[in-house]
């Protein structure tokens, strides 16, 4: 999806603010264990481990909201010239319905405007709610990408 058109409502970003991967690092491995295929202390690690490779060899910048001081929603931004990617938009199940993505992901998208980007994508599943949520921020689809995983261990088909 691509931002091109204005947003339903005015942007919440006060909410949000730009982090550092320390200040980041718990809520992000929070989020890590939640996924099913999370199933080991080391693999949170290395992929929490993985965004300091992503801010020092890619730029990645950091976004967050709080609830109450508490870390409850993040996301990713990468910026290489007139070009800019938000990635990895997480919210706490607890903290949703609260705009607070909203507010995250407006943040990183000004921000990505304010170094020069004049392209802002993201992707989402097309079966997938957060659509409709980026579709509210002003992101229209553009096109559609396909994504296969050999799992570890798992042979080639003949």
């Amino acid at each position: 999806m691509c931002s091109a058109v204005p947003v339903d409502r005015a942007s919440a970003s006060d909410a949000a603010e730009e982090a550092d991967l320390p200040t980041l690092r718990p809520a992000l491995e929070m989020v890590l264990r939640r996924e099913p295929w999370a199933t080991t202390e080391h693999t949170v690690r290395e992929l929490a481990d993985f965004r300091g490779e992503l801010h020092r060899h890619a730029g990645a910048r950091f976004f967050c909201a709080r609830v109450d001081g508490e870390i409850a929603s993040m996301c990713d931004l990468y910026v290489r010239g007139s070009t800019a990617q938000i990635e990895d938009v997480n919210t706490l199940e607890e903290f949703r319905d609260r705009g607070i993505a909203r507010a995250v992901v407006r943040l990183a998208a000004d921000q990505a405007l304010s170094a020069g980007a004049e392209l802002v994508f993201l992707h989402a599943l097309d079966n997938d709610w957060p659509k409709e949520l980026y579709a509210k921020l002003g992101f229209d689809p553009i096109g559609y990408v396909w994504s296969f995983v050999r799992p570890p261990g798992a042979s080639p088909a003949s």
